[in-house]
C-alpha cells in the first residue's frame, strides 16, 4: 500500500459490511465490550441503521464513523443537529485521508455538527474550520474514600505511602486527594440522613409530563438538547440498560420544577448524573435534587458520583453539595448557517453526560 493512487477506497453504511469483519474491526478499535455493544445495540445508539459508516480500503474495513441525530434547542428555536462519535482509523491505514472522507458523512447529515473532541481531535478540527469552547466542567464527588495506607500499618508505613504517592502524583496532587478524602467522609455522613424537601424518586416517568416540564423553562439565551417525549423515550426509557436508571422529580407548590436522570451501573460502584433539566435558575430546587441523589447513592454504597455542567447555577449547586471540578471539556461545532455558527461562541450551553457519547453506552 505504498502508492495511494492504487488504493481502492469507498465509504459504505456499516449495515452493508460483513458482520464478522465489522466485529473484528470494533474489537481492535474499541475493545471487546464496546465491540459487542455496537453489534447488538448500535441501531438503537445511533437512532437507526443508516447512521454508521465504514471506510473500505482494498476490501478491508479500515475506518469507522458514527453519528447520533438530535435536535438542539437553540435560542428557543428547534434546530436538527448531529453528534459525531467514534471516529477511528486503524493505524496501518492512516495517512490516506480516511478521516476527511468519514467526516464528510457528518457534513452531509446536518446543518449543525457537534462533538466533544480529545486533545488530538481538537487540533485537527481547529485546522478544518470547526470552532471550539472549553467551558464544560466535569465534576465528581467521592463518597467512599480509600484509607491513605492499605497495607502498611503505623506511622512508618503512612510516611512511606505518602512519599510514594508524592512521587507518583506530585505532593500537590496528594494534598488535593487528602482534601477530597476528608470531604468525602464529611459529605457521606451528611447525605446518608438527608431528608428531601421537594424531590422524590419515581419508577415510571411519563415522557409527555417530562417534556412539558422542560418546555416550561425554555429560555432564549441557551443552547441545549430538546427533551421531547420522543427523545426521552429513545435515550432513556428504551435504553438497553433501562434497569440501571433512576428518575428524580422536584416540585414546588404542586408543580414539577426539575428532573434528573441518574445511572447506577451494575459493573462499577459509581453513579453518573446523565441529565438535569427544568428551572435551572432555581438553586434551592437544584440543591435539594442533588442532595437527594447523593443520599440515594450513599445508600446504594456508591463510591463516586460523576456529572457534567456548564451553567453557573447548576455548577454552584453541585459544588455546594460537595462536588469538585475534575477537568474542563471541549465542545466543537460547525454549522453551515453563519448566525448559528457564530452565536454558539457566546450563547450559554447546557450539555450533560446524556449528550453525545459522554456516558459510555455499554
Amino acid at each position: 500500500m505504498t502508492d495511494d493512487s492504487e488504493t481502492s477506497i469507498r465509504i459504505i453504511e456499516a449495515a452493508q459490511a460483513d458482520a464478522s469483519e465489522l466485529l473484528a474491526f470494533f474489537d481492535e478499535a474499541f475493545g471487546p465490550v464496546k465491540a459487542h455493544f455496537l453489534m447488538d445495540h448500535g441501531d438503537w445508539w445511533h437512532r437507526g441503521p443508516g447512521n454508521r459508516f465504514v471506510a473500505i480500503c482494498d476490501g478491508a474495513i479500515a475506518g469507522y464513523r458514527g453519528i447520533i441525530p438530535t435536535v438542539c434547542l437553540f435560542g428557543a428555536k428547534e434546530l436538527p443537529a448531529v453528534w459525531g462519535v467514534d471516529l477511528f482509523v486503524l493505524p496501518r491505514f492512516r495517512g490516506l485521508g480516511l478521516q476527511r472522507l468519514l467526516d464528510q458523512c457528518l457534513l452531509e447529515a446536518s446543518n449543525l455538527i457537534m462533538s466533544f473532541p480529545g486533545d488530538l481531535g481538537a487540533k485537527i478540527y481547529a485546522k478544518q474550520g470547526y470552532s471550539l469552547r472549553e467551558d464544560l466542567q466535569g465534576l465528581s464527588i467521592s463518597l467512599a474514600p480509600e484509607p491513605l495506607a492499605k497495607t502498611s500499618p503505623g506511622l512508618g508505613g503512612l510516611v512511606k505511602h505518602v512519599v510514594a504517592r508524592g512521587r507518583a502524583l506530585g505532593f500537590r496532587g496528594v494534598a488535593r486527594q487528602a482534601v477530597r478524602r476528608g470531604r468525602g467522609i464529611s459529605f457521606r455522613a451528611q447525605t446518608v440522613h438527608y431528608r428531601p424537601r421537594r424531590t422524590e424518586s419515581i419508577d415510571s416517568p411519563d415522557p409527555e409530563v417530562l417534556e412539558n416540564l422542560f418546555r416550561r423553562h425554555v429560555t432564549s439565551d441557551l443552547a441545549t438538547t430538546l427533551r421531547s417525549a420522543e427523545y426521552l423515550r429513545w435515550r432513556y426509557l428504551a435504553a438497553p440498560y433501562r434497569s440501571e436508571l433512576a428518575f428524580y422529580l422536584s416540585d414546588s407548590h404542586g408543580q414539577a420544577t426539575h428532573c434528573a436522570i441518574v445511572r447506577f451501573p451494575r459493573s462499577a460502584p459509581e453513579a453518573r448524573i446523565l441529565d438535569v433539566f427544568g428551572d435551572l435558575a432555581d438553586e434551592e430546587g437544584l440543591t435539594d435534587l442533588v442532595r437527594t441523589i447523593l443520599r440515594d447513592a450513599t445508600n446504594r454504597e456508591v463510591d463516586h458520583v460523576f456529572v457534567q455542567a456548564s451553567l453557573p447555577a447548576l455548577a454552584r449547586s453541585l459544588q455546594g453539595a460537595g462536588f469538585t471540578p475534575d477537568y474542563l471539556r471541549r465542545f466543537r461545532w460547525f454549522s453551515h448557517i453563519p448566525e448559528v455558527h457564530d452565536r454558539l461562541s457566546t450563547i450559554q450551553l447546557h450539555w450533560v453526560l446524556g449528550d453525545s457519547d459522554s456516558d459510555p453506552p455499554f
